[in-house]
């Protein structure tokens, strides 16, 4: 099986702009690896850089999540952008923690009194 790992400078330019590196990659490879940490990375440059909305970032990567070539922690990342979107008094990370400690059901342990206040 051929699969690619792709950083958060392939999903940079496939999203803001307009390169063909991840189409190319789509068709080269059976299946393509999206870490969660290029996520992370991705976010906080479109934030950073690139002055994006949560509602737009949510958008952009949805529209990656769903590429059905591409690995992902898929449903912890959608429920996370959800999040993300929804509470902008939290971090990505803090959306993300959130998000995991419901997944595997466990209890977060945080001091960050916002965090607190959607922890269960």
């Amino acid at each position: 099986m051929s699969q690619a790992i792709i950083d958060a400078n392939i999903v940079l330019g496939h999203l803001v702009r307009g390169e063909d590196n991840l189409e190319q990659a789509l068709h080269r490879y059976e299946s393509l690896v999206l870490p969660t940490m290029v996520i992370f990375e991705v976010v906080y440059v479109l934030i950073d850089e690139y002055g994006l909305e949560r509602r737009q970032i949510l958008e952009a990567i949805t529209s990656l999540l769903h590429e059905s070539k591409i690995n992902s922690e898929r449903i912890i990342l959608l429920n996370t952008l959800f999040k993300f979107k929804d509470h902008p008094s939290l971090s990505f990370v803090d959306c993300y923690l959130l998000e995991l400690s419901e997944q595997i059901n466990c209890i977060l342990l945080t001091s960050d009194k916002k965090l607190l206040k959607k922890v269960k």
